[in-house]
């Protein structure tokens, strides 16, 4: 079972009802395929635990460090792998995601990192998440870069994908939250990393400033 089959019930409802509209008559964009479709856990053997370390900063709130924990092992039945995530810890800990979740290729960081920045738009704009959840999807579909890059792995330099995203930059209902609507997402991805996932990073950037590269965001993660 690849990322997009175990979605969970309540965000694949509305990435099918999404599908059904919008992107009916769109082939996958190459930006999901890789997301959500691609074999991120091929190359791990056994039983194995990913580790990745978790950092919040910026001026909106205070910032933490924490860990994100991915327990992968054989399948039971079927192909894939049986998978259990650990996101943050103690207090911090986001536990919207199923405890097993079973026959995955897909790596479910990728899942966990994005349904918990969407509770963190619910928290933080009032929104809806179904609304944030379908401007990923639509900016994973329509708008996303995907480009080649080299990352540090190990001591060695490796190639890698990056794909970024902005959701809310060409939102018609943006003015219901503009202070946080320059917000980006880049996904990094390499086939030479256990899990595949090199890095998730998610930037809120004040919407007045027009120096982002010197500017201090609202929220990075």
């Amino acid at each position: 079972m690849n990322l997009f089959l175990f979605i969970p019930r309540f965000f694949l409802t509305a990435l099918i009802a999404l599908a059904t509209s919008v992107f009916a008559q769109q082939e996958i964009s190459d930006a999901e395929k890789r997301v959500f479709m691609q074999d991120h856990l091929k190359n791990v053997v056994g039983a194995t635990t990913l580790n990745y370390q978790f950092t919040k900063a910026g001026a909106l709130e205070k910032g933490f460090e924490d860990q994100v924990s991915v327990s992968v092992k054989p399948a039971s039945a079927g192909p894939g792998k049986s998978c259990h995530v650990d996101f943050l810890t103690g207090e911090r800990q986001f536990r919207q995601l199923q405890d097993v979740i079973e026959n995955a290729t897909g790596n479910p960081v990728i899942l966990a990192f994005l349904e918990r920045d969407v509770s963190e738009m619910k928290r933080i704009t009032k929104g809806q998440p179904n609304y944030y959840r379908k401007r990923i999807r639509m900016a994973l579909a329509q708008g996303a870069e995907v480009k080649p890059v080299t990352i540090k792995f190990s001591g060695k330099e490796i190639p890698g994908r990056e794909i970024i995203l902005t959701p809310y930059e060409d939102d018609p209902a943006r003015p219901r939250y503009e202070k946080f609507s320059n917000k980006s997402y880049t996904i990094t991805l390499s086939d030479d990393i256990p899990g595949g996932v090199y890095k998730l990073r998610s930037v809120m950037q004040e919407r007045a400033s027009k120096d982002a590269a010197t500017s201090k965001p609202m929220i990075e993660e």
